[in-house]
């Protein structure tokens, strides 16, 4: 038979700059499932065809059009464009879901895809192939350990994301573990239980990737890597493991140990997960410090890391409940004078479907009926608790004025290598495109009542301004949905936790 598999990374682009971010960087985001799904195919017989979309093309001619199977995989702020796909193929071929969005909203998913996956295994894979799932089936296998192919095994999909097809600047998506021990209320992985995968099978990919792309980057993808961050390290150092690599793990995973194992590594980027001031403080391996004592814990760990690796990303969210004045932003802000060289990644917070925060924000009716294309900074879907909505945004646009303006970018490039620079330089390009947004956000806001009294969950009905938002993200794209299917993508449905 013959299988299309696709994932989709980024909304189409709009503009030069856009293509050329989408050809650098956002290519880079393929993950490891949909590769596994592609292998898994292969090695039952069938023709394939594994492709990604990182914005530039038309994303309907990425896979040919006589296939007997097509899977989907994309993240809920790029649903819509996997919906378009679905559409595309309907009646042409069986169409299946997989990935973030499926995982959260299986039901919603049906509307446009024969089938829908939650988790599987490459058992369910030969069952969905075999048509052993009638049409509008949810799928959730229940599986004691996922094995994943080797990179040796899955090279010709990893290989797709290769830049200009060097491996140079290039990553390879990689897990050495799934689920995550943390029982965060906003993480879609908040109920996952913790595997480590087999250490002999991390060994032999390193080897494989030692010999065959050492100049490749390693993007370790498991929802917190510092898990098991001394058995991967130990076997890094014992076989002289080089390959640069970058991850993300709770900064509490970081001791004085795990840095002097950091230091015999080629780590160019760690994404220490703080999250906030006022509350997560275990993660920051200081449970019981007040907002000042955490800031000063976390300078020192981050002047530590310094030592290890020339990138350190700071991750935190800025408007969960227990935000409130100016401390959050004011401590950020006040992190990044004393080590200007981070980066500091603030995301708003996102309740997806089946995370506690989701159930709890729908009891409070606090949740925004926001089309899934605004799931991604720098929109806010949820009413915040302890904020005007116009305050927020005015605190949060000063915030990202400072991080990106010249003062700030030179304090963080001063002293860098040139790649490094260059990495820095387009960041900050990107979140200006961001504060742009915010900027019109805060504009309506103050402009129109009924876009304030939406935000501020008095009125249930999609400010035009988002309408507009919307054909933009698509362009032509939009119109291969019905009025009625338009009016159900602008007013998505009441959700219920799985």
């Amino acid at each position: 038979m013959k299988i299309g598999i696709l994932e989709i990374l980024t909304f189409p682009a709009s503009s030069l700059s856009e293509s050329c971010y989408g050809a650098l960087v956002s290519r880079q985001y393929s993950s490891i499932m949909p590769q596994t799904v592609s292998y898994w195919c292969r090695s039952l017989g069938h023709e394939v065809y594994y492709n990604t979309y990182w914005g530039v093309g038309n994303i309907l001619k990425k896979l040919p059009k006589d296939l007997d199977f097509v899977f989907v995989s994309c993240p809920t702020h790029l649903s819509h464009l996997a919906y378009i796909v679905g559409k595309f193929y309907k009646n042409r071929a069986i169409t299946v879901l997989g990935g973030p969005h499926a995982k959260c909203y299986p039901e919603d998913s049906l509307r446009f895809f024969d089938l829908v996956v939650k988790r599987c295994d490459k058992t369910t894979i030969q069952s969905i192939l075999n048509k052993e799932y009638a049409k509008g089936t949810t799928i959730d296998t229940e599986f004691a350990k996922l094995e994943f192919p080797s990179v040796e095994q899955r090279f010709p999909e990893i290989k797709k994301s290769f830049i200009l097809d060097r491996s140079f600047l290039s990553v390879v998506p990689y897990l050495t573990s799934v689920g995550c021990p943390n029982r965060c209320p906003f993480c879609v992985d908040w109920n996952s239980e913790y595997s480590p995968l087999s250490i002999d099978l991390i060994r032999e990919d390193f080897y494989f990737l030692s010999k065959t792309i050492p100049s490749a980057i390693i993007g370790f993808h498991d929802p917190n890597f510092g898990t098991n961050i001394d058995e991967v390290l130990d076997l890094m150092i014992s076989i002289n493991f080089q390959n640069p690599y970058v991850m993300e793990c709770s900064l509490d995973s970081l001791t004085s140990t795990v840095v002097k194992k950091l230091k015999k590594t080629n780590c160019v980027l760690i994404a220490p997960g703080i999250e906030s001031w006022t509350a997560y403080s275990q993660k920051s391996g200081c449970d019981k410090c007040d907002p000042m004592e955490k800031l000063e814990h976390i300078v020192g760990v981050l002047e530590n890391l310094k030592e290890v690796t020339n990138y350190i990303q700071s991750n935190f969210i800025f408007g969960l409940d227990t935000d409130e004045g100016d401390t959050p932003l004011r401590l950020t802000r006040e992190l990044c004078s004393r080590v200007p060289s981070i980066w500091p990644n603030v995301n708003l917070p996102m309740a997806f479907a089946g995370t506690p925060l989701h159930k709890q924000l729908m009891k409070q009716d606090r949740l925004l009926p926001m089309p899934f294309s605004f799931c991604v900074n720098p929109y806010l879907t949820i009413v915040p608790k302890n904020y005007d909505i116009e305050d927020f945004y005015l605190r949060f646009t000063n915030f990202i004025a400072f991080v990106t303006n010249r003062a700030s970018l030179s304090k963080r490039i001063q002293g860098r290598a040139l790649l490094e620079k260059i990495v820095h330089v387009f960041r900050s390009g990107a979140m200006k495109l961001d504060l742009v947004q915010m900027n019109r956000i805060l504009k309506e806001i103050r402009k129109d009542k009924g876009f304030r009294r939406f935000h501020s969950g008095e009125s249930k009905i999609l400010p035009q301004y988002y309408l507009r938002k919307t054909q933009e993200f698509f362009g032509q794209l939009y119109s291969m949905f019905s009025p009625e299917e338009q009016h159900w993508l602008l007013n998505p449905l009441t959700f219920v936790d799985q």
